[in-house]
């Protein structure tokens, strides 16, 4: 390879951060509060210790303590989607490990899951007794998302203002791959939920991660970190959800370009349980782009030994056919293989494989042109 190569990669992956980064210019992501009175969500002080304890034995694993509290609340307060939520979330958990405390669940012991004994029940509920709440509640456990769609279109007639029925629209149009207005329509829903309460917490959550998979880096940036920063001690939001948005974080940070903050934000991760192979997989590709090749194939191993997603496994290939083996044919095979299965998908570390695919095979075939001059 003559001196030409490597400069002309350098100039392609430039290209790619420069419009990435131009593409999101001019922009402005508004400040915000959460909403501890917003209607279906409202908490005084003693009901927000509440939440805490709740949160507490979550993170303890005492999950029927945490099915009490919850119970509690919901029995003094039925409207409030936000425990219902919660209480749908430790009910699933209870049914995993074998123990139903609810016994309305008997009724449907003969579900095949969970999740099915809980969609009926809860179906069952908003039958008999209509209200935006059992309709908002109902639609969360729907499987098929037109029918979650229908759910929440019932909970509108009641409301039309109801921030939790706009919000949870979105996601169930956005759940239906093959609708082809489904974005323009999930924007205008989240629109809605914003606007009639901006300080939802997880809406903020559900724009940043559409401003991401929509390319809007800067704003995807800003929004995320604010929600970071905005839910940081928030009983509603736990563990598993935070690192999830921290990893999410470092994945725009990479496409933004800025490798050296992704990997700072991804080694203040090291040793958390969750979520370990997509971030050592996204720390194996921050090495890379710092040029610390011995640490990318070293998160690249890792990442490999800890997943189970295909995808995954296939990026830590393509790396180790580039940098340990230095097969050079195998590895344009592996990148391709890479980028034909990444597009089939729609998460935020599917789309960063595909921006790294798609650079890779341009520097390599501008490499290649350089050498056959």
């Amino acid at each position: 390879m003559n001196a030409s190569g490597p400069k002309s990669g350098r100039r392609v992956r430039l290209c790619l951060v420069l419009h990435l980064a131009l593409s999101s210019c001019g922009t402005t992501v508004l400040t915000w509060e959460p909403s501890w009175s917003a209607p279906y969500a409202s908490f005084d002080e003693r009901a927000r210790e509440k939440l805490e304890r709740v949160r507490n034995h979550i993170g303890r694993e005492r999950w029927e303590p945490a099915w009490r509290v919850l119970t509690r609340m919901i029995e003094s307060d039925r409207d409030n989607i936000e425990v219902g939520r919660m209480l749908q979330e430790v009910e699933l958990e209870l049914m995993a490990r074998g123990s139903e405390l609810d016994p309305a669940l008997v009724a449907f012991a003969a579900e095949p899951t969970p999740e099915d004994r809980s969609r009926r029940l809860y179906a069952q509920r908003v039958q008999d007794d209509p209200s935006v709440a059992g309709y908002v509640l109902a639609a969360r456990l729907e499987s098929d998302a037109i029918a979650a769609e229908s759910q929440l279109d019932l909970a509108l007639e009641l409301d039309p203002r109801c921030a939790w029925a706009h919000y949870g629209k979105a996601h169930a149009l956005l759940r239906q791959a093959r609708r082809r207005d489904r974005w323009r329509l999930a924007r205008e829903s989240l629109t809605r939920a914003l606007g009639y309460e901006p300080g939802h917490i997880h809406a903020r959550r559900l724009e940043a991660w559409m401003l991401g998979q929509e390319g809007e880096l800067a704003k995807a940036v800003q929004a995320l970190q604010a929600w970071l920063e905005t839910t940081r001690g928030d009983p509603r939001v736990g563990r598993g959800q935070r690192i999830e948005g921290e990893v999410d974080l470092a994945t725009l940070l990479l496409l933004a370009g800025r490798s050296d903050e992704a990997l700072a934000l991804l080694r203040s991760l090291e040793g958390v349980e969750a979520s370990r192979a997509r971030r050592l997989a996204l720390s194996a590709v921050a090495a890379h782009e710092l040029g610390d090749l011995d640490a990318s194939r070293d998160f690249a191993r890792r990442a490999e030994a800890a997943s189970d997603d295909p995808l995954l496994a296939l990026v830590q290939q393509a790396l180790l056919d580039d940098f340990a083996f230095e097969d050079e044919a195998r590895a344009e095979a592996s990148w391709r293989d890479v980028l034909e299965r990444a597009e089939e998908r729609t998460d935020l570390g599917a789309i960063l494989q595909v921006m790294r695919a798609r650079v890779v095979l341009e520097q390599k075939a501008a490499a290649k042109g350089s050498d056959e001059r």
